[in-house]
């Protein structure tokens, strides 16, 4: 590739008709995508970054030895003669096209609704099963969550479980006494819970004490990662809970569809 000349590429801007420009602003743009990324792999080796030192004996002295396939700047050890990159030792040291990593790695966190496979294919033109693989490295390079928290889909519904009353001592004193009359009907027994499970088989049961907004989210709140999807059967305490917490929700009522 001849050396870029600014002046040179000033000059056949101001040719060019206000279409052109327009198309050249489209292009111009698309290639800012492409090179943020490795922008972002070159900081990590420059000096202090964490990729700095040489990952084979972890010396300091290096000089440049030329760039990769997609740009980024390779690095060659004085010591060891080893060459790394910014992306050596990273979910990204193979993968050729980084930039497009990048943007589905936006997708997944920062769109309300992440694209799926397919679609995530047709928008960045490529095949849907690298998307599939770039984003089980993605997902792979998140930190987990601690054990307990529900991640990802998390399903929740309320339940209902009659409190055992065996060997209780209300019919021993009621027979002692008639006028001490044990509470009646097995409602009084019945005690409510909030069940919630992820697909990662994670499962958490809590004691509510009705089902109201504010005994469901004290429940499931703490127990529930910020980024994770929840779906119930529509009951609109859930729906409150998500427009006030920003959590994705979906609902899946038996017999719509």
């Amino acid at each position: 590739m001849s050396h870029f000349d600014p002046a040179e590429f000033s000059r056949m801007l101001a040719r060019l008709t206000p279409q052109e420009l327009r198309q050249v602003e489209g292009i111009v743009a698309e290639a800012r995508k492409r090179a943020e990324a490795v922008l972002e792999i070159d900081a990590r080796a420059e000096a202090g970054g964490p990729a700095s030192s040489c990952p084979r004996c972890g010396g300091d002295e290096r000089i440049r030895w030329g760039r990769t396939r997609t740009g980024a700047q390779r690095w060659n050890c004085s010591g060891c003669g080893a060459t790394w990159s910014g992306r050596s030792d990273t979910p990204l040291a193979r993968v050729h096209r980084p930039d497009l990593v990048v943007a589905l790695a936006r997708d997944m966190i920062e769109a309300p609704q992440p694209m799926s496979c397919r679609r995530g294919a047709e928008v960045l033109d490529t095949s849907r099963h690298s998307i599939w693989r770039w984003r089980m490295t993605i997902i792979g390079a998140l930190a987990p969550e601690p054990d307990g928290t529900l991640a990802g889909i998390v399903e929740a519904d309320e339940a209902h479980q009659r409190e055992s009353r065996k060997a209780s001592r209300e019919w021993v004193r009621h027979r002692r006494d008639p006028a001490t009359t044990p509470p009646g009907g097995w409602r009084v027994w019945e005690k409510k819970l909030l069940a919630a499970t992820d697909h990662g088989g994670h499962r958490v049961f809590e004691a509510i004490t009705d089902a109201g907004q504010r005994a469901i989210s004290g429940a499931l709140l703490p127990v529930m990662a910020r980024d994770a999807v929840l779906c119930t059967d529509g009951l609109a305490t859930y729906a409150r809970i998500a427009r006030d917490e920003r959590i994705p929700h979906f609902a899946l009522n038996a017999g719509r569809r």
